[in-house]
C-alpha cells in the first residue's frame, strides 16, 4: 500500500543523504591532501621522519601514514627479529637502524628515528 511506498521513499532518501555526506567528507579530505601536496596549505603536524602530513602521534612522535604503518609492523615483529638475531629487542632495534638492506626502507627509517626519539623507542620496546 501507500504507507509502504512512503517508507521505501524515506529509507531511500536517508541512504542517499548518508552516501552524499560520506562523499562530501572524503572530497574535503582529498582537497586538503592535494592542497598540502601542492604547497597551497600546511599540514597541522608533520612526520618527524619525512616531513609529510602526520596522521598519528606515538608517544610524542608524529608519524605519516607510511611511517605509522611501518611502526606497527616493526612493533609487532621486533620480538621475533630479536629472537632470530639472538639479542635483546633494544639491540635488534639498533641493528635494524644501521642496516639498510636488512629491512624495508620505512622500517629502517622508523628504527633510526627511534634511536633519536625516546618516546618512539619506548613504544617499540613496550616499556
Amino acid at each position: 500500500g501507500r504507507a509502504r511506498r512512503d517508507e521505501v521513499l524515506e529509507e531511500a532518501k536517508a541512504t542517499l543523504k548518508q552516501l552524499l555526506d560520506g562523499y562530501s567528507r572524503r572530497l574535503r579530505e582529498v582537497q586538503r591532501g592535494l592542497a598540502i601536496a601542492l604547497g597551497a596549505a600546511e599540514p597541522e603536524k608533520r612526520c618527524i621522519i619525512c616531513g609529510w602530513e602526520a596522521v598519528r602521534a606515538v608517544n610524542g612522535a608524529s608519524l605519516c601514514q607510511r611511517h605509522s604503518e611501518a611502526f606497527e609492523r616493526l612493533r609487532k615483529s621486533l620480538g621475533e627479529v630479536s629472537s632470530r638475531l639472538g639479542v635483546r629487542p633494544a639491540e635488534a632495534l639498533k641493528t635494524l637502524s644501521s642496516r639498510r638492506g636488512s629491512a624495508g626502507r620505512w622500517i629502517v627509517e622508523v628504527a633510526q628515528a627511534s634511536m633519536k626519539h625516546e618516546g618512539l623507542r619506548r613504544s617499540l620496546l613496550g616499556s
